[in-house]
């Protein structure tokens, strides 16, 4: 009973060294935020372009291209990528900062290699579940009937297709929402970004 209590009035308690779990959520929340959304919108945004790519092309050279891609980047760990990027374009490039964080927009300098990583990692899983989604609703009656009645196909692929594909895929937005609050364990890890991760 009193554990529901303190749940409902966000008493969460004190941490191992004495601190308030809430301060300590609150403090976390905005590096984590600030590298797992601009991440995740540019990822999805990515991931739908290249879906519907693959569906405008089906069946041929540029849609194989992709769903091999797609499948490589799915099977390369997500550690690699971060080790490889922070090699090459951290210490050897300088391009980015190697590990760090600041706040405001000194910010951007120390999260443009982590938001690059995060949609390097989750491109491939977003292109095959968005691909998937579009194709299927490719294979929808209503579809056939916009093709029968002359309508060109880009206009029945963004007009129509897309607009009913957003269904599944705001679901699963809806789903991804407590890992960008949480943030990314590996990225902010590797990058010293004082998140939630």
């Amino acid at each position: 009973k009193n554990y529901v209590l303190d749940l409902a009035t966000l008493s969460f308690g004190k941490t191992r060294s004495e601190r308030p779990v809430l301060q300590v959520l609150g403090e976390g929340m905005g590096p984590s935020l600030s590298l797992t959304l601009p991440a995740f919108f540019l990822a999805e945004l990515m991931g739908i372009f290249f879906a519907l790519f693959a569906a405008l092309f089906r069946g041929t050279k540029i849609d194989r291209v992709i769903v091999v891609s797609s499948v490589l980047l799915m099977s390369v760990s997500p550690v690699a990528f971060i080790l490889f990027g922070q090699k090459w374009f951290c210490a050897d490039w300088s391009y980015f900062p190697i590990s760090g964080y600041s706040g405001g927009l000194l910010a951007a300098a120390y999260l443009a290699m982590p938001i690059l990583l995060y949609v390097i990692i989750s491109l491939g899983p977003n292109i095959r579940f968005n691909r998937i989604v579009v194709l299927d609703e490719i294979g929808q009656d209503y579809v056939r009937t916009a093709r029968a009645k002359g309508l060109p196909r880009n206009s029945v692929l963004f007009k129509h297709v897309l607009r009913n594909a957003m269904i599944p895929l705001i679901t699963h937005w809806v789903v991804a929402i407590p890992t960008l609050y949480l943030g990314s364990l590996l990225l902010e890890s590797f990058f010293g970004i004082p998140g939630l991760g």
